[in-house]
């Protein structure tokens, strides 16, 4: 999903000890699944750091956004416990939050987009959400739906209303629906 690179580390057992078979770092590319040692392409990870900008894709939009709701929901509830993120789209919910003056869990489904119209005009992304929405609610937890619009500092910088891509590392802004208005504080 997040376009990487699957490899292994070959290791053996030596004099009862489990240590890497190979010398530098002992990863193969895993392409060939002979059963043979080593089959694969040694892979060098410092080899592969590039300055070329690398655009998100859709998994990599929806990580930043999942994982920037938990940034904000742990600041701004610091006796909170998260339970540890789900960060696939198809999955709900993505957060579960408790709060020790809560007798219930509250969970919240994030769905991410890259401007308000498309946040406005896709449906699509919601279809079975009221189901979804009962399933959760039969497990005690009250639901929270937000809507992450995620934005490149330049497209605010831009006085257009051009979508300009998000790039690994580059710092971005998210906006979504407000935790008063969502009953939340």
């Amino acid at each position: 999903m997040f376009n990487g690179t699957a490899c292994y580390i070959a290791v053996e057992k030596v004099d009862g000890e489990w240590t890497v078979a190979t010398d530098g770092w002992g990863l193969f590319l895993h392409e060939d699944r002979a059963p043979d040692f080593p089959n694969d392409e040694p892979i060098h990870p410092p080899a592969l750091v590039t300055d070329e900008e690398i655009p998100l894709n859709i998994a990599e939009y929806h990580f930043k956004a999942v994982w920037g709701v938990c940034q904000t929901l742990s600041e701004t509830f610091p006796d909170a416990d998260l339970y540890p993120p789900n960060y696939y789209r198809s999955a709900r919910p993505h957060i579960i939050m408790s709060r020790p003056n809560k007798a219930y869990d509250e969970a919240f489904i994030i769905f991410t987009y890259r401007s308000h119209k498309e946040a406005a005009e896709n449906k699509k992304a919601k279809l079975d959400l009221d189901k979804s929405i009962a399933h959760l609610m039969d497990f005690g937890l009250k639901i929270y739906v937000l809507n992450v619009v995620l934005f490149s500092k330049d497209e605010l910088e831009n006085k257009t209303s051009e979508i300009i891509p998000l790039y690994r590392g580059e710092e971005y802004i998210a906006t979504y629906e407000k935790f008063e208005d969502l009953g939340l504080i």
